[in-house]
């Protein structure tokens, strides 16, 4: 607890002189000062930030805070593990970002909820207009519930569907969009998880994705409509990890999604899956999970209000049953998102009915309701 609260100082502390220099622009109002007759190096330019985060940080240093406390209110069944209704800090994300020069770049951050633990910490670097190589630990391309960020999610929490992805790992990958319609992302990862940072066999997982943006602009980076530019993408994932943190087995990703949005309506659809093939050592049985969600957003107040729903189901498909809660799961979820300041402040309001359509039943309807701040 006292090394969070260090950590929140700090950053406050680095991010408080940026209050004294004066706002420039705002990028959430249309209000823009004259552009520059010349692009100033790289260690003197600015980062432009939302609206309410003053301009005039230097370009490789941008202090990044992201903090999620919410109320939670689960329906009690006796089987259930842990009671989960209460009050908690659900994320506490310290990080920063920069440009180191016009070519490279950095990020990292870690969740210090808890105890510090270490999400992203990568350098991208710029080959050419179209490629570029990122090295170090981030989420693996799969899956566009997963890679986006958290900070931008239409409702409190992911889609179940979310996990299965291989998540955030150590690896190398290559991205880009070459042309303004066309994104790609395919990277090699120790394939054993985050924080590991070695591989404890000679297996790599590898993950490849490809965005299609048909008409506007790419939208698949973010689910909120909150700001957004209109657009339509749509979405491949494929992965392959011989032997990774399910020690002895084989697992295959494959998923598509799709996003469409505009200033009063968006809609994400994702249907993924991730099978297992353990050898016969392992003792395992060959299963395969795969689950969707439909998740339509309206905006009755444009930057102000949103009301969202998600449909989803998630289906485990294995034998596994004294591990495993349920085999099958449906989830509705209805919420509503308010925005103040510019979106630095937001608040979240989301109930969700779930049924268990095989193995057993329980009583585990949830409301949540959640704050968050987000500068970045």
């Amino acid at each position: 607890m006292k090394t969070t609260t260090l950590l929140t100082l700090l950053l406050l502390g680095l991010a408080a002189p940026a209050y004294a220099l004066p706002v420039t622009a705002a990028t959430t109002t249309g209000v823009t000062s004259a552009a520059p007759s010349s692009t100033p190096p790289a260690e003197a330019q600015v980062v432009p930030v939302s609206d309410g985060y003053p301009q005039g940080l230097p370009a490789w240093f941008v202090p990044t805070l992201l903090g999620k406390a919410r109320f939670q209110a689960t329906q009690g069944d006796s089987r259930l593990p842990e009671n989960r209704t209460g009050f908690r800090i659900r994320l506490t994300e310290i990080g920063a970002r920069g440009t180191l020069t016009d070519d490279l770049s950095y990020r990292w951050k870690v969740d210090a909820a808890v105890e510090v633990e270490p999400l992203d910490y990568y350098l991208d670097y710029r080959i050419f207009d179209g490629i570029a190589f990122r090295l170090g630990q981030f989420k693996a391309p799969f899956g566009r519930q997963e890679i986006g960020h958290t900070g931008e999610l239409a409702l409190p929490d992911r889609a179940t569907l979310a996990g299965l992805a291989p998540g955030r790992d150590i690896g190398l990958m290559a991205h880009g969009n070459p042309v303004s319609f066309l994104g790609y992302s395919v990277g090699i990862f120790n394939g054993e998880g985050r924080n590991l940072a070695r591989n404890i066999n000679d297996a790599f997982l590898y993950v490849g994705r490809v965005a299609v943006t048909p008409w506007g602009s790419r939208v698949d980076t973010s689910e909120i409509l909150f700001n957004r530019t209109s657009g339509l993408t749509i979405g491949f994932n494929a992965g392959h990890n011989e032997d990774g943190d399910i020690q002895d087995a084989r697992e295959q990703y494959l998923g598509a999604d799709l996003t469409f949005v505009t200033r009063y309506f968006g809609l994400s659809v994702e249907w993924d899956q991730r099978k297992v093939e353990p050898s016969g050592a392992s003792g395992m049985v060959r299963h395969r999970a795969k689950g969707f969600y439909v998740q339509p957003i309206v905006t009755p107040v444009p930057d102000l209000w949103e009301i969202v729903a998600r449909f989803e189901r998630y289906d485990s498909d294995t034998s596994q049953s004294d591990i495993l809660r349920f085999q099958a799961q449906e989830r509705m979820s209805l919420g509503t998102n308010l925005y103040f300041d510019g979106g630095r402040h937001s608040l979240q309001v989301a109930y969700t009915l779930a049924a268990e359509v095989e193995g057993p039943e329980y009583a585990n309807n949830e409301l949540i309701a959640q704050y968050q701040l987000r500068l970045e």
